[in-house]
């Protein structure tokens, strides 16, 4: 249960501390992202350098659940590191001290069984009379008469206490909702994700969504030969990214199936998957294009499939302008698995759906694919009509 002291959420950034001169524009960015995602029920004000937005009412059991919910909303900004319920008091040991003692009280009414405590005290405010460790002392003191049990515990507590002393603001809080790091997302950084369905483009996404990129998701699809349940499960991909944005996001769907066919016909068949590959590549720099974004996004990982080999890769990139970010390229499949996992796409990667890349392959597809020999194919097939005949035909879903 939270606590019902709290007035407050404090929200606690991280890196944007770091940012030198630049850092009331990364600021400016987190406040925005912050207000979007209250819907204009609340504003979000800056109290002696950190972010915190009042809570309309004292948290009741009635409102807890919605609270519950910002929380985690809230927690899933770029740039956030934690959110926690707080009370803000003045800057002054008679007024932390009850406030301090009546949070605890509240505390122990909702965990009896609580033994153990700790307080941990941040002293930004270096005029304040006591040092860290003596505020800890202090307050520690008027809690241990609350509960006879009760005793300190600074590895392990079953109660933490945290106090800031700030310049014009004491906060007090003892639970908080670990955030995703990170920078707030810049809707003029926008970059195309390519999404295929699988574990881990969406992890790729994520990666870059919480370094502050605005993704425009693509999905290549084949209808009629692979089902509307690609379709539809990529789409519930994209929208669970969505919980990772506080701006609408666009998905498009691209039919590949007229270029996986000019393929198929005219050549080798070992390279089809590379073909294809450089076609996807060649479709997402012109919707890049179109919608002035700066980078294409893959979720490629060294050795991990036959086109995600070092030449394969050199050869698929050949002749693409923009950069390809691939966040994942060094990372094992069972570290991209937990973070599918954390995000909450994993089960829905998982889900059984044809694969685009899968229709028309080759049973011993190309490792080492030689660029002249790709090159000199791709001169049979009409390459600029095939591109743009697929971008004219996406179909555009607002998410």
């Amino acid at each position: 249960m939270l606590n019902s002291k709290a007035t407050h959420l404090l929200i606690r950034h991280h890196e944007i501390a770091l940012k030198g001169k630049n850092r009331p524009e990364f600021e400016r960015r987190l406040k925005l992202s912050l207000t979007r995602c209250l819907n204009g029920k609340g504003s979000v004000v800056n109290v002696s350098g950190r972010f915190v937005i009042e809570l309309p009412t004292p948290v009741t059991s009635g409102s807890e659940a919605e609270l519950k919910k910002l929380i985690r909303r809230l927690a899933r900004v770029g740039g956030v590191s934690a959110v926690a319920p707080c009370s803000i008091v003045e800057p002054e040991l008679e007024k932390i001290q009850p406030e301090a003692v009546a949070w605890v009280q509240n505390e122990i009414g909702a965990d009896p069984n609580a033994k153990t405590f700790a307080i941990r005290t941040r002293r930004v405010n270096k005029n304040f009379p006591l040092n860290s460790m003596q505020t800890d002392a202090q307050i520690g003191t008027l809690i241990k008469k609350l509960k006879d049990t009760l005793s300190v515990d600074l590895k392990k507590p079953d109660l933490q206490l945290n106090v800031e002393v700030r310049h014009k603001h004491a906060l007090i809080y003892s639970w908080e909702q670990e955030g995703v790091y990170g920078l707030p997302m810049d809707v003029t950084q926008r970059v195309v994700c390519l999404l295929s369905g699988g574990i881990d483009s969406p992890v790729a996404s994520y990666e870059v969504m919480r370094r502050g990129c605005a993704p425009v998701f693509v999905h290549f699809h084949s209808k009629p030969y692979t089902s509307e349940a690609s379709i539809t499960k990529v789409t519930k991909l994209a929208s669970q990214l969505r919980n990772y944005s506080p701006y609408p996001l666009e998905l498009w769907l691209v039919p590949l199936l007229e270029i996986q066919k000019a393929v198929r016909d005219a050549c080798n068949e070992r390279h089809r998957t590379v073909h294809y590959r450089r076609f996807m590549m060649r479709i997402a720099q012109e919707i890049a294009v179109r919608r002035g974004a700066k980078a294409l996004v893959t979720g490629e990982a060294l050795g991990q499939v036959a086109s995600q080999t070092l030449t394969n890769m050199q050869v698929i990139e050949d002749g693409i302008e923009l950069p390809i970010l691939r966040p994942l390229i060094a990372l094992d499949k069972s570290h991209i698995v937990e973070k599918a996992k954390e995000l909450g796409t994993f089960e829905t990667s998982i889900e059984p759906h044809e694969d685009t890349c899968v229709l028309f392959a080759p049973q011993h597809p190309a490792t080492q694919a030689k660029l002249a020999a790709i090159r000199e194919e791709e001169g049979l097939l009409p390459c600029f009509d095939l591109v743009f005949a697929a971008v004219d035909s996406a179909e555009k879903v607002l998410l």
